[in-house]
């Protein structure tokens, strides 16, 4: 639970403002990334630098939160954002952007976050001063898809070989900021609300600092970010979440703008923390092993591509062992990030990575604001779309039984995004295999089968045959269970697909002029909606099957069958001569 109270004012009359309340005490340090005191609560060496906003903060708070009101309506039916709710990728794996090389007979397509606020000789004259070492082996120069900045090969690099390696040093300034666990717990954006208050921070005193030269050179996010739609636009920022999957996230990310506010005291309005939000969320590049956003300088000028020259990854050191990569054994410490050539690359070769392993439109527009060339337009690259659930429900009397046996097989207990593409084919539910093995359908159902293990199913939790649990979830427990579990699916869908058509309803009125963003989510729901048409259409399969067919087994014929092999063959053998004995005679 998050305490009640403000974490530390940003802004305020005097350095004082900078106490934190007994809450967080001073248990939170300064974290990598952040020069000044050994903790927020220190007020010494912590003194405001005013913004330019001064008493005109007060009514620009107010028309701030009439911009999100308007965008939420209810703010009861969105849910609150979970920690770790808003990053992506597969829980406790290090991420890595990597896709194989291609001969690069063709030149890929760039994306980039907008970057127009740089100059080419701001961004060079800030990495000279803090980050050289990057200069050393790449340039700054215009993007090759002119949307922004890009970093290019100053020599070859054969694949595997780093061409890029940042540390971080706990305690200093450093050109690695990672999001302070402590304010991360109590913010409600998590840890990239961790991130931007630390930007913020690095911003507003008077120590100079490199996170406070990089924000002072002009970086900032696109302006069709979520989260600064709320502001231009809010009409707009709605029907965003109403034309993707993702669109839960972004509603929830929205709403726990509010609560961040009033937990920094009101040191910062709703706008100008939205910004600081879309800012770290739209230039961080990298995740640890836990998930975590880590902003990093000079990797956020990396672009997007199909054919990336590069991947990234989080980089570990073992207690009292050198550096290595996170699939070392030991006690690991996250210590930087590394930029790798996942190909060959040639001098001059702009340096890019591809920022998702699913090509999903509005994952981009969510986290980075912008939708890559090559997915804009329907049919433009694969569809993809997402579906989010969890294995418990925290009103099932078997909650705590069945959150010990997710944790005992590593399986996540918050809600899984379960990914689906339409370029690649989509099998019927298949029993069996093990969870690393298994397709994102039969995750899901094996997912959904746990959460709705009850009723005349209860005997499974006894504790003789609960150590067996998440084993029989790999295959059809009851029909009654597959039902549930099926049902629960379409249900989510029919929900999207009716979000869908209200979008579309007010897509209908847009005029010639409107927005490009209009266009890219127009695209993005209608790829989604057919992929979601299809995934509705197997689960009916799944259904109609267990309903009608007696071929179909459950956990009792299994049972049956150890107890007494080939008893149920039999079964079958008199069956179909009882109903062929009229013909044969």
């Amino acid at each position: 639970a998050r305490a009640a109270g403000p974490v530390s004012s940003i802004a305020g009359p005097s350095a004082s403002a900078w106490a934190l309340p007994p809450s967080l005490g001073n248990a939170v340090h300064s974290p990598p990334g952040v020069a000044g005191a050994d903790s927020l609560s220190s007020a010494e060496g912590w003194s405001k630098r005013m913004p330019a906003r001064e008493a005109a903060s007060h009514s620009a708070s107010a028309s701030a939160a009439a911009a999100v009101a308007l965008c939420l309506g209810s703010a009861a039916l969105v849910p609150r954002m979970r920690r770790r709710q808003m990053r992506s990728g597969a829980a406790g794996a290090a991420k890595r952007w990597s896709v194989a090389g291609l001969d690069g007979a063709a030149r890929p397509a760039f994306s980039s976050v907008s970057r127009a606020a740089t100059t080419v000789q701001g961004m060079t004259q800030l990495l000279s001063r803090d980050c050289p070492e990057l200069l050393e082996v790449a340039t700054v120069q215009e993007c090759n898809s002119g949307d922004g900045l890009g970093l290019f090969a100053r020599r070859a690099f054969e694949e595997g070989e780093e061409v890029m390696l940042w540390l971080s040093e706990a305690g200093k300034s450093n050109e690695v900021m990672v999001p302070n666990e402590k304010l991360s717990d109590k913010l409600g954006s998590s840890y990239y609300g961790a991130l931007a208050f630390q930007v913020l921070k690095a911003e507003r005193v008077d120590e100079p600092s490199i996170w406070q030269r990089w924000k002072e050179s002009g970086v900032e996010a696109p302006l069709e970010h979520p989260l600064k739609l709320l502001f231009s636009d809010p009409g707009l920022a709605q029907r965003l979440w109403n034309s993707t999957t993702c669109g839960g996230r972004m509603g929830a990310a929205a709403a726990a703008l509010r609560d961040d506010v009033k937990i920094l005291g009101g040191s910062v309005d709703l706008e100008e923390w939205a910004d600081a939000l879309a800012l770290v969320m739209s230039r961080s590049l990298v995740e640890d092993s836990d998930g975590r956003p880590i902003l990093v300088l000079g990797l956020d000028l990396v672009n997007d591509t199909d054919d990336p020259t590069c991947t990234v990854e989080a980089v570990y050191e073992a207690v009292g062992g050198g550096i290595f990569g996170a699939n070392g054994e030991g006690q690991l410490v996250f210590r930087g990030a590394s930029l790798k050539a996942a190909r060959k690359i040639e001098e001059g070769e702009e340096l890019s990575i591809q920022y998702f392993e699913y090509p999903q439109v509005g994952k981009y527009l969510e986290i980075y604001g912008f939708v890559p060339r090559r997915l804009r337009g329907r049919g433009m690259g694969p569809a993809s779309c997402e579906l989010v659930f969890a294995g418990t429900d925290d009103e099932d009397g078997y909650v705590y039984e069945k959150t010990n046996v997710l944790n005992d097989w590593n399986i996540p207990v918050e809600p899984i995004s379960f990914h689906f593409e339409g370029g690649k084919p989509m099998s019927r539910v298949q029993e069996g295999m093990d969870w690393d093995n298994k397709s994102q359908i039969d995750r899901m159902i094996t997912l959904l089968r746990m959460r709705h293990i009850g009723g005349s199913d209860s005997f499974l939790m006894d504790s003789v045959l609960l150590d067996f649990l998440w084993e029989n979830c790999n295959y059809r427990v009851s029909k009654e269970n597959e039902i549930e579990a099926c049902k629960q699916v379409n249900e989510e869908i029919a929900r999207w697909l009716d979000r869908f058509e209200k979008a579309r309803e007010e897509e209908a009125e847009d005029g010639p002029d409107a927005p490009r963003i209009a266009k890219w989510m127009g695209d993005c729901r209608e790829n989604e909606y057919d992929l979601l048409y299809r995934l509705q259409g197997l689960m009916s399969q799944e259904i109609n099957d267990v309903m009608f067919s007696d071929k179909v087994t459950y956990w009792a014929d299994r049972q049956m069958d150890k107890m007494f092999p080939g008893a149920r063959a039999l079964a079958s053998i008199d069956k179909f001569l009882s109903t062929t004995e009229a013909g044969v005679f």
